[in-house]
């Protein structure tokens, strides 16, 4: 494991921590290394969702001794305060393996403990190129105190299994969330 002590994010919206053109760039070489040509999402775009609701939602690029590590998306889904979606997780490839993924999931989630924290991990399906990787973010995430809810859902192509951390997700509600915010992306 890595030491983990340089471990910082600057959040968007932060004056104290503008981001960098070459922020965005690695940001977005990381979404390109890290998901699915049809699960990623321009960080420029992100951005401006964060920028229209700060309140709402959130990108953080993290650094280790001021080298690019990751980034994270987390938006609280629409009309409901006490659920929050973490759309994206992505460690630079050169770093991963290292306990950051662990260690920003960790600080991540720590900032709201009363949410019920919720994410879509793609379903492992063994006749796919993906299944290897798939297999392991599960693996990652169930050693990292998620469950999985059994609600699972296709968007946008992808069979989608939600995961959330110590308490229930009541049935129908997988549907809302991913709906929730891919809807607040097309608003921003």
């Amino acid at each position: 494991m890595a030491d983990l002590k340089g471990l910082k994010n600057k959040r968007s919206g932060i004056a104290a921590y503008p981001l960098t053109e070459s922020d965005i760039v690695a940001a977005n070489l990381c979404m390109q290394e890290a998901f699915p040509p049809g699960e990623q999402f321009p960080i420029e775009q992100l951005l401006r969702f964060a920028a229209g609701d700060p309140a709402r939602s959130w990108l953080d690029l993290w650094f280790l001794d001021q080298q690019f590590a990751g980034f994270t998306y987390t938006t609280k889904v629409p009309g409901d305060a006490d659920r929050t979606y973490l759309a994206y997780l992505a460690i630079s490839g050169a770093l991963r393996g290292k306990g950051l993924g662990t260690e920003i999931l960790r600080r991540v989630t720590a900032e709201n403990t009363e949410t019920l924290w919720c994410l879509g991990v793609e379903r492992p399906i063994a006749a796919t190129p993906e299944y290897a990787a798939r297999t392991r973010r599960l693996r990652f995430y169930a050693r990292n105190g998620w469950i999985d809810t059994g609600i699972h859902a296709i968007d946008c192509g992808v069979d989608f299994e939600l995961l959330t951390r110590r308490r229930p997700v009541p049935p129908g509600t997988q549907m809302d969330i991913i709906k929730g915010f891919w809807e607040s992306l097309a608003q921003a």
